[in-house]
């Protein structure tokens, strides 16, 4: 039977990397620790950039690129449950983390696919190093009856 709109697609196995094989280390948090514990975390979103600046020369028409130090965001969504927040990353200080840290640059945030069975598309890991939390939001939402945290962190290094 012909599509009612008059489409005519292929349909064939997915080979992208999907949420449920994303796995998030900060600290001495794992993976299993936060299935095991519900820390409920919903959404990971990272940014990096290195900004450019450009620079003119009077009497000529030369430019020049400077490359500035890189540095970028994470911003982490979740539900608020029985675990704090502080339960994931530790208290948040003035400083970049260094109460229990995994090195001596501070404390490092890991994101990555997993190693479930299963897993299909790309794989992919980031470590981010030098964090520190800049700012803190509470959410609540009356028609999902659901509290939402966002932490946006500020790293200095990016690896992949």
């Amino acid at each position: 039977m012909a599509d009612i709109f008059g489409k005519d697609d292929k349909y064939s196995n997915s080979n992208v990397t999907t949420a449920d094989q994303v796995t998030l280390k900060a600290g001495k948090i794992t993976t299993n620790s936060l299935e095991k514990d519900e820390y409920l975390v919903q959404n990971i979103a990272i940014q990096y950039s290195q900004p450019i600046q450009v620079l003119n020369e009077i009497g000529s028409n030369k430019r020049y690129l400077l490359q500035s130090k890189a540095q970028g965001t994470c911003r982490i969504g979740r539900i608020v449950g029985a675990k704090t927040i502080e339960a994931i990353f530790g208290k948040f200080g003035g400083d970049i983390w260094t109460a229990e840290a995994d090195d001596d640059k501070g404390r490092t945030i890991t994101v990555a696919t997993g190693t479930k069975k299963g897993n299909t598309g790309k794989g992919f890991s980031y470590v981010m190093t030098g964090c520190i939390v800049e700012s803190y939001s509470l959410a609540v939402d009356t028609n999902g009856n659901m509290c939402q945290e966002d932490v946006n962190i500020r790293f200095c290094g990016l690896a992949g």
